[in-house]
């Protein structure tokens, strides 16, 4: 009869290990999801500032551009650009740091040193140019739909 208790002894300690371990295993994979999304986060705070301080050095363009493929651009490293050539190029190097469009043939005609970010999955995003105010919005997949607005002043 003591080798059987024995036994089962062992068994419910194993269970018991088993159910602990795969605690582990879960808080694990929702720590490495959240330190992703807060990763997604970041990047889509410093893009949305990215933008604003594009529009605040050249105040003198309407930077508004609605969701969407980026528009046709002059490279401004290149050589000289006028203000509104600047915003073009702006907004399109913009929209292909953002993510979806990066794989366009536009977006990989953008300077290499443009090209670095990995931007974020299917991002895109809209400027909203009112007076002195600019708001960028950013949307993005990951897990669910996600979504970044920043207002700030010229």
């Amino acid at each position: 009869m003591n080798r059987g208790f024995s036994l089962l002894e062992l068994l419910v300690a194993v269970l018991v290990v088993a159910v602990g371990l795969l605690g582990i295993a879960g808080l694990q994979l929702a720590s490495a999801q959240n330190n992703r999304g807060a990763l997604e986060r970041s990047l889509a705070t410093f893009l949305a500032e990215d933008m604003l301080e594009r529009a605040r050095a050249n105040p003198t363009v309407d930077y508004s551009v609605a969701a969407g493929a980026p528009g046709t651009f002059v490279n401004c490293l290149a050589g000289n650009c006028s203000s509104a050539e600047l915003a073009q190029f702006d907004v399109a190097a913009w929209k292909c740091a953002l993510g979806q469009w990066r794989e366009t043939a536009l977006c990989q005609g953008l300077p290499t040193a443009l090209r670095t970010e990995r931007g974020l999955p299917d991002g895109d995003g809209t400027v909203a140019v009112s007076g002195d105010a600019v708001t960028v919005a950013i949307a993005w997949r990951s897990g669910g739909e996600r979504q970044l607005t920043i207002t700030g002043g010229r």
